[in-house]
């Protein structure tokens, strides 16, 4: 037995298995046929068995192929068609429109949408309900999240309509009961406006925290504040420790009444993964003191980490499994370095936080292309006045449970700490935000290889030197992979268009912008390409399908340099008399062009071939505008149709932006003769009600032998170029 104990953690035997079945997930993720990971898991095993002659490359192999295998064949991959459930309601959330219900019919969880519904729905409700299947999001460009993938990182199969609710039976439970209990105490003694952030603290519900506040902590990525976590459960754990030492409970007694006390928490709050990873990880810890009054913290958290993996290996992709485990692997390799280089470090909590979010930064750029150099240091200040108030909180609440009276009095300093941190929030959420874009694999490693090499200085001062030297020039590597390449993306924005163009100089031209609902994905590819500002934008004419986007970006205050418009006629143009105003509003200059415009930017010259004058026909209205980059052409032609294009005369390009989505009414054999694309790009909705693109224009593009890219069928078409060669590369292979 203490072989086997030393082996599991000393050797930590555990962690090598939970890093193999992490590996086996990631390959069987990349590879749609299973089969492939595995015979090159099992070629790289025996390889490696045959130098080393170790067995346990035979342990890593079976590890890896499990979660190859889980990856590919979990019962979460299981899909429901028609059919009738029998099910359990976990969280109810309320929209515009419709319900959402969570529910679980073990071991599947599902979302559920419910419309016009007679029932007042709660957790732990039971239903009977006929449901459909709803097609599954499909992530079409690659700023958008994916909203499938997400579900299942949440433990939800799939998402169903409901068709006919069968019955309908309300359960009360004690730990639904106490929930509401703490909710009312919170409602009769906290004020309204700060009833909501209480409400995170101590129960993690967010559904009345004020949507500008918890923006602001998002934007200084410290929401783990507010989110109940491992932060929030180490406070409960503590303090219940602490007093049933004070009380004379055993060693074994007060480790294990803590870890009761800390599940019922859970039992009430509800299983979030940040919730149970970090009650999973102190109980295996606690088990760990109780066998043998001491834990290794690595072999805890790779416990913890197959647990959850087994149950549901989509969790490594959710962003939440992702930061929680990080922060606390870092936790435990910070306390392994720093006794194996037996030093102590001074303001050791400040420095430790800095480093988690440090170290946090590929992960936080990856989902929001951003990092907050100020959220760094709010983090460090805010995290103990947090964990102060959470337990001041918690003794308020105590106490008005005898005495409302002294409780509403006592929250008082309680609320004005909450109010002042708000503020403070608030007031630094957009300063020192950097937008550097989605990083890639190279650039990860030189990052955590600085980073790395920054703890061994701050740890060891002796090796500062070495470490300062490497550095420097590792630092001009990293910062050399940030240089821009000229490159144009049409986004998939439903039925609409919009194309965003980054030039060597790392400045953005848009051209149209889509519907409303294309302003967030402008916004977030330019974020994602690491910027945040746009340079200039075109709008070809002033349909909503190309300008809609553009306008709800000037209602969001979006920087923007300048906007190139068609001749508008504000009289008998509400649309474009809107987008005029709203220019003047944000002190953005906007330029009428006509035939003979010529813009340029960073080597980029765009030049405009129509409209002549105004037309009252806004589609024929349109700009017509020729894109140079040094022997590069494309032509964006909005919705003109076949009499526009006989009134033009055309050079040849490379890249035609096919116009009207495809429509019949343009794209004419004279047309393409005259322009002669090599490729196409057609910017259409999926399944959309015109019928876009048309055959005509298909059979049309086919028979000059032009390859052409849909948006539809494709997702994003990314172009770019080496020497002379072009690149099309499409989002959705």
């Amino acid at each position: 037995m203490k072989g086997m104990k030393l082996l599991l953690w000393t050797e930590r035997v555990l962690v090598q298995v939970a890093i193999s079945f992490i590996v086996g997930i990631l390959g069987g993720n990349i590879w749609d046929k299973p089969y492939i990971p595995i015979f090159l898991t099992l070629i790289t095993m025996l390889t490696a068995y045959s130098i080393t002659n170790h067995i346990r490359f035979f342990l890593y192999s079976c590890f890896i192929i499990l979660g190859i295998l889980a990856i590919n064949y979990h019962p979460i991959l299981h899909h429901e068609t028609n059919t009738t459930l029998e099910v359990t309601i976990l969280e109810v959330v309320h929209n515009t429109y419709n319900t959402n219900l969570t529910v679980y019919d073990l071991p599947y969880k599902y979302i559920i949408q419910v419309t016009n519904s007679e029932y007042e729905f709660t957790p732990y409700d039971k239903i009977i309900v006929e449901v459909e299947p709803v097609t599954d999001t499909i992530k079409y460009n690659p700023a958008d999240m994916d909203y499938a993938l997400y579900l299942k990182s949440e433990g939800i199969s799939s998402t169903l309509k409901a068709t006919n609710i069968v019955s309908f039976t309300q359960v009360d439970n004690w730990f639904e009961t106490l929930n509401n209990k703490i909710s009312n105490l919170i409602y009769n003694v906290f004020k309204a406006k700060d009833q909501g952030i209480v409400s995170v603290l101590m129960l993690g519900d967010k559904s009345t925290l004020d949507a500008d506040v918890y923006a602001s902590y998002s934007q200084l990525s410290i929401t783990h504040i507010l989110v109940i976590s491992g932060f929030h459960l180490g406070i409960i754990f503590l303090i219940v420790k602490n007093i049933l030492i004070q009380i004379g409970f055993s060693h074994y007694e007060r480790f294990a009444g803590a870890t009761i006390i800390m599940w019922l928490y859970v039992l009430i709050i509800g299983f979030s993964v940040s919730i149970v990873r970090a009650a999973l990880l102190f109980t295996i810890m606690s088990i760990a003191f109780c066998v043998d009054e001491e834990s290794d913290m690595l072999t805890s958290i790779a416990i913890a980490s197959l647990i959850m993996l087994i149950q549901n290996p989509f969790a490594l992709f959710g962003i939440s499994f992702q930061l929680s485990f990080f922060a606390v692997i870092i936790i435990a390799c910070y306390d392994l370095a720093k006794d194996y280089l037996d030093t102590d470090v001074p303001n050791e909590g400040l420095i430790l936080s800095a480093i988690i979010s440090a170290c946090n930064v590929p992960i936080v750029s990856y989902y929001f292309f951003s990092i907050s150099v100020v959220g760094i240091l709010a983090n460090v200040l805010l995290l103990p006045v947090f964990s102060t108030l959470i337990v001041l909180i918690g003794a308020v609440l105590a106490i008005a449970i005898f005495n409302i009276n002294i409780a509403i009095v006592l929250a008082y300093p309680i609320t004005a700490i909450i109010n002042l941190c708000n503020e403070l929030v608030m007031l630094i959420s957009n300063v020192g935000a950097i937008y550097i874009g989605r990083m890639s694999f190279l650039q990860i490693v030189l990052y955590y290889t600085i980073v790395g090499l920054v703890i061994i200085s701050i740890i060891n001062v002796q090796y500062q030197k070495v470490c300062g030297m490497i550095n420097i020039g590792l630092c001009i590597v990293f910062y050399s992979t940030f240089r821009p390449q000229f490159e144009i993306t049409q986004l998939y924005v439903g039925q609409g268009d919009s194309t965003v163009i980054r030039t060597h100089n790392n400045s953005i031209i848009v051209v149209d912008g889509g519907l409303s609902s294309g302003a967030s994905k402008i916004q977030n590819h330019i974020r994602y390409l690491g910027k945040n500002t746009i340079d200039l934008v075109v709008v070809s004419h002033t349909d909503t399908d190309h300008v809609g986007g553009i306008l709800e970006l000037l209602n969001r205050g979006q920087s923007i340099g300048m906007i190139v418009v068609p001749p508008i006629n504000i009289e008998n143009d509400a649309i474009g008399a809107q987008l005029i105003s709203l220019c003047n509003q944000n002190n953005i200059p906007i330029i009428e062009a006509t035939t003979g415009e010529i813009i340029a930017i960073d080597d980029v010259v765009l030049s405009v071939l129509a409209p002549a004058g105004t037309s009252s026909d806004k589609n024929e209205n349109s700009l017509v505008v020729e894109l140079n980059y040094k022997d590069f052409s494309m032509l964006f032609t909005g919705d003109i149709g076949v009499n526009t294009e006989n009134t033009i005369n055309f050079d040849d390009i490379d890249v035609l932006k096919v116009a009207h989505h495809g429509s019949k009414t343009s794209t004419s054999t004279n047309f393409l003769n005259q322009t002669k694309p090599e490729y196409a790009v057609i910017s259409c909705g999926f399944k959309n009600i015109y019928g876009h693109p048309h055959e005509i224009v298909l059979e049309t593009l086919d028979t000059h032998n032009i390859e052409t890219f849909r948006t539809d069928l494709n997702g994003a078409i990314k172009i770019q170029l080496t020497g002379d060669d072009i690149f099309i590369t499409s989002y959705i292979k």
